[in-house]
């Protein structure tokens, strides 16, 4: 609102005046000439003297230096010193209105201080007047809605940070950076400056960003290291805080070999070496630590030809020191002194000597440059403004000039400064006020050697151990290296060096055990199962599907035998199913991970595991039922049990179904092996299947897991001679063994993914090839020898053996019966080996005699548990008795008859189980 009215009463106002330039305009300086020790501020003095060098050149219109520029009007000045608050710098700039009979000024260059330039820019403001910066360098002053009417000659401080992360990314190609910044608001600016240059230029690599603020550094280097980042780019302001982040970095292993720091002029203040050299760290320590250590600072090339030129008219002005011991008097265009100040009464001379200056004017502080660049640029704008492009305006008085104006004329300034060509983006596009082109940095690097070289008396120094590389230009950001010819010149401009540290150009130094820039990330190599373990569960699942095709072979070529049928074929092939489905589960579990392979996996683990097991669990409750019904008769048939294992399976299918779809388009993912900065191991895993479905579907795996384990143990009396009970029961046993031995090594041990897999692989594919061949081997191998049962269920030889000829064998004994052979002529022969065949004939009569007496044991052994059965029925009947004693002799009778009639019975229930095709005994043989 108030830039409008001001423009809306310009323009009123400009026919009031004519059309003629002003013939002066007024200019006001607000700087420092008094340190925070009390004494002379000799960098704001430089800063003084530039300024004043830069308006006698364009006042001066015959010295031929901008002679072109305002050539109707002069510049006035005065001066403003001020303290370092913001309220002393408001104070100063207030009283710069009342200067000039209470005229003012129309622009201000200085304060040399970010919140001096904050005071004073308010007050401007509401002036109309703009404010020309040369040394602050705050970010937030480049906003245009708070401060519009502020430009600077110097770069913010954020644009050392878009200058590194340019150099990272171009020069070495870096990506993965981490970035560690001050918990301030300098710190949240330079980090965002960064960040938005990685951005800019195409870098798609990862970074992060960490708050660092005094307290907990452990925890914060730890969070850092745990990125594997490898590259740091450090921006903290404060010396105590980059002393602490280095200690913390040496004592915890994050700065070392194979890292690089990168950081800004703020992390190279000698107070940062004062504090690491407190005791704690060696000499050889900080040196290690600071080793792969790179930093940049501002830079002003004065060997330019324009900055060759400045620093010999430098030297050339007459000394404002004074003589004989009195203090210059030359005062502003107001009446104030500018060579010396009072304070408590007492004068202090604040002037130069300027032939004392190095020819080559390293001893010449940037800022100074700076500030000189802010007066041209300053009276460039005025020139713009009233001979240039806005000369249109008509303005014929310096009461109609604004900052609004000087800020449009400003667009149209090129500046060739002495620290650089410049022009500042344009102001109507709102987007800044900073100068953001021809800015040179001096990069730096640490040498440990030349720190080493340095005893403890010369820590105080700045900058021990820095040496000077290159320069970077914010335009490009292209690193120059430096050179032989250019590097006394280029260290000496910067004044990085003390005086007893000579001047040398070095190759950035790296902490690598060869001097090659690291890597910007660990090297990352992914691993699988090696391929001697993947060889061996392929041997594994091949037997597993061996014994699933030679079992099933044999069913099908022996299906006719009462042997075959009463294993009930039908169970038979779901678990010979469920010995496919662990083959290739076992051939899974050995490749590497995708998400197809880990559905896959998921299903056939799950697929086999219930396959096997329901079948077997349904027949050992199926035994169990028929062989404990009691007195009343109770018979499973066939149909029932497949209607079980149907059941069972549909559960499974319906949960696996659920499971798997939570997971379907999600992909597999990395697990890390060892992770540290310099090697990341990984193996792909799959992704967590762990969701609702998969955990009730594991809840009722675990449910049919105890339900083995209870038949298991209620069948553990079961006779010998009844069933195949047994044989199912060691299934189930071998079965639950494998998850017993499975499960806590899975929770106890540290497995990768690809070992898990291989465990929960192998351990399905031995379960499963055990059950098989302990369930149905002994069974082929008797039909291989040519045994099958009798119409009684009784085992017996149904073929004799191939080597010879039972019709032919004479079994009875006493038998002298010689057999013989008619020869060619007709003549009787005895056959050859009689007495060896009625010795084998003998052998397979005692062969069969002793199956006999087996089963004859057997059958007693059945008896001898009925026996006792028999005994606890009469103990009963003795009960009963007594009771009934007084109710007559035909009630007792009953009693004692019903007992032998429930054993009638129970022998016929046993009969009916032979008969119903489910008990087969291998120990018939």
């Amino acid at each position: 609102m108030n830039t409008v009215f001001l423009l809306i009463y310009f323009i009123i106002t400009i026919p009031l005046y004519g059309c003629v330039p002003p013939s002066d305009v007024n200019i006001g300086v607000v700087f420092n000439l008094q340190n925070s020790s009390g004494g002379v501020n000799y960098l704001g003095v430089q800063c003084k003297e530039a300024i004043l060098m830069a308006l006698r050149e364009v006042n001066n219109k015959s010295d031929g230096l901008y002679d072109d520029i305002l050539p109707l009007t002069e510049l006035k000045i005065a001066f403003a010193p001020h303290g370092y608050s913001y309220a002393s710098a408001a104070t100063a700039t207030s009283n710069l209105a009342k200067s000039f009979s209470n005229m003012g000024v129309r622009a201000t260059v200085g304060p040399d201080t970010n919140i001096g330039i904050e005071g004073s820019a308010k007050i401007l403001a509401e002036q109309g007047a703009l404010l020309v910066a040369y040394q602050g360098d705050s970010d937030d002053l480049a906003l245009p809605e708070p401060y519009p009417n502020f430009v600077r000659t110097n770069p913010a401080a954020g644009l050392q940070a878009t200058t590194l992360a340019s150099f990272v990314y171009n020069t070495y190609g870096w990506e993965r950076v981490a970035i560690i910044h001050s918990y301030s608001v300098w710190g949240y600016h330079m980090q965002i400056r960064f960040v938005d240059e990685f951005q800019n230029i195409g870098a798609s690599g990862f970074w992060t960003k960490t708050d660092f603020a005094s307290g907990d550094y452990e925890t914060l280097v730890k969070s850092v290291r745990a990125t594997g980042a490898n590259i740091f780019a450090v921006f903290i302001d404060d010396p105590a805080d980059m002393a602490a982040l280095l200690k913390a970095g040496w004592k915890y292993g994050l700065f070392g070999e194979g890292t690089h720091i990168v950081a800004t002029e703020a992390a190279t203040t000698p107070e940062v070496w004062q504090l690491l050299d407190d005791g704690e760290m060696t000499i050889e320590d900080i040196a290690k630590v600071m080793k792969g250590f790179s930093a940049i600072r501002d830079m002003v090339r004065k060997s330019d030809p324009v900055a060759s030129e400045f620093v010999s008219r430098w030297r050339q002005q007459a000394s404002t020191c004074g003589l004989d011991g009195a203090c210059d008097s030359t005062t502003d265009d107001d009446g104030n002194f500018l060579h010396q100040y009072t304070i408590d009464n007492v004068t202090t001379c604040a002037g130069l000597n300027f032939t004392e200056f190095s020819p080559d004017g390293s001893d010449i502080d940037a800022a100074a440059m700076y500030a000189y660049d802010a007066m041209i640029l300053l009276a460039k704008g005025f020139n713009s403004l009233l001979h240039g492009a806005y000369s249109s305006l008509g303005i014929s008085h310096q009461l109609q000039i604004n900052f609004y104006y000087l800020q449009l004329a400003l667009d149209y300034v090129v500046n060739d400064g002495v620290t650089g060509t410049f022009q500042r983006p344009s102001f109507l596009t709102r987007g800044t006020n900073d100068r953001m082109s021809n800015i040179a940095y001096a990069l730096f690097t640490f040498d440990p050697d030349l720190f080493l070289r340095v005893s403890r008396e010369t820590m105080s120094a700045a900058d021990v151990g820095l040496v000077y590389t290159g320069t970077l230009d914010s335009s490009s950001s292209v690193f120059e290296p430096c050179t032989g010819d250019s590097v006394v010149a280029a260290m000496c401009e910067t004044q990085l060096y003390p005086s007893h540290i000579t001047c040398a150009c070095s190759d950035i130094i790296y902490d690598t055990s060869n001097n090659l820039p690291p890597m910007d990330r660990p090297h990352v190599s992914t691993v699988s199962l090696h391929i001697g373990m993947a060889a061996f569960l392929w041997v594994v699942s091949a037997l597993c599907l061996i014994a699933v095709l030679v079992s099933f072979s044999f069913m099908v070529y022996y299906s006719k035998t009462r042997l075959v049928r009463i294993l009930q074929p039908e169970l038979v092939y779901i678990i010979l199913l469920g010995g496919v489905c662990s083959s290739i589960t076992g051939v899974l579990a050995s490749l590497e991970a995708s998400t197809g392979l880990c559905i896959a996996l998921n299903v056939m683990c799950h697929l086999s595991f219930i396959l096997i097991f329901s079948p077997l669990l349904v027949k050992t409750l199926r035994i169990y039922v028929v062989l404990n019904s009691g007195f009343q008769r109770k018979k499973i048939s066939l149909l029932q049990t497949l209607l079980c294992v149907v059941i069972i399976l549909a559960i499974t299918v319906i949960l696996l179904s659920l499971s798997v779809s939570y997971v379907w388009s999600e992909d597999y993912d990395y697990t890390m092996i060892e992770d540290n900065q310099f090697e990341r191991t990984r193996a792909k895993t799959c992704p967590y299947m762990m969701h609702d479905p998969a955990i009730a579907l594991l809840a009722f795996e675990t449910l049919v897991l105890l339900g083995g384990v209870y038949m298991c143990y209620i069948t553990r009396d079961m006779p010998a001679g009844i069933s195949d009970a047994k044989q199912v029961a060691n299934a189930i046993f071998g079965i639950i063994l494998c998850c017993m031995v499975g499960v806590p090594l899975y929770l106890l041990v540290n497995m990768t993914p690809y070992e898990s897999r291989f465990l929960l692989g192998l351990l399905l594919v031995l379960g499963a090839t055990r059950s098989i061949v302990v369930l149905y081997f002994p069974v082929l191998w008797k039909l291989l020898q040519g045994y099958d049962l009798d119409k009684s269920f009784k085992l017996v030889e149904v073929r004799p053996p191939a080597s010879f000829s039972c019709a032919k064998l004479s079994i009875y004994p006493g038998s002298t019966s010689s057999r013989s052979t008619t020869d060619e002529s007709g003549k009787s022969q005895p056959e050859p080996n009689a007495s060896l065949t009625r010795t084998m004939t003998a052998v397979a009569e005692m062969a069969r005699i002793e199956a006999e007496i087996d089963t004859l044991k057997q059958r007693l052994e059945l008896l001898a548990n009925r026996a006792l059965h028999h005994e606890a029925i009469s103990t009963r009947l003795h009960e009963v008795s007594e009771v009934h004693v007084t109710s007559g002799h035909r009630s007792m009778k009953r009693s004692l008859d019903r007992p032998f009639e429930d054993c009638d019975k129970e022998v016929e229930q046993l009969e009916d189980i032979d008969e119903d095709e489910t008990l087969s005994s291998p120990d018939h043989v």
